[in-house]
């Protein structure tokens, strides 16, 4: 697994990217309380946008706001970037803020990582 210093260098160098800003940031964590640093730290060092097989959002989006009929499991879903075929993925923030899949249907199909530098790892392949 990359130090998250490779993963910055790595997306710095092969993708273009927005850094959120420190007030971005601060709402974020207000917002979220306890979501990932590793998270929040990438947006602020790295940024956001196109990562080659996945795209970060600007920041945490509500699953209801992509998923309008958003029930159950999926309101606990925050969604952070998909990967450009309606495959969305996002923090668990009930179990442990793990990486899970959500489907184009709303399903919450898999757990893709258990932390947010993981999935990054896996786009380096």
């Amino acid at each position: 697994m990359s130090s998250f210093e490779e993963l910055v260098d790595h997306f710095n160098t092969e993708a273009s990217l927005t850094k959120v800003s420190a007030n971005e940031l601060r709402s974020v964590r207000s917002d979220h309380a306890g979501i990932p640093e590793e998270y929040l730290r990438f947006l602020e060092v790295a940024g956001y946008g196109n990562l080659g097989e996945i795209q970060l959002y600007e920041g945490p989006t509500k699953s209801g706001t992509v998923y309008p009929n958003a029930l159950g499991r999926l309101m606990d879903i925050l969604l952070i970037g998909d990967n450009f075929q309606g495959y969305c993925f996002g923090f668990d923030r009930t179990d442990s803020w793990r990486i899970v899949e959500v489907s184009p249907r709303g399903e919450i199909d898999t757990t893709v990582e258990s932390e947010f530098l993981s999935l990054l790892n896996g786009c380096m392949q």
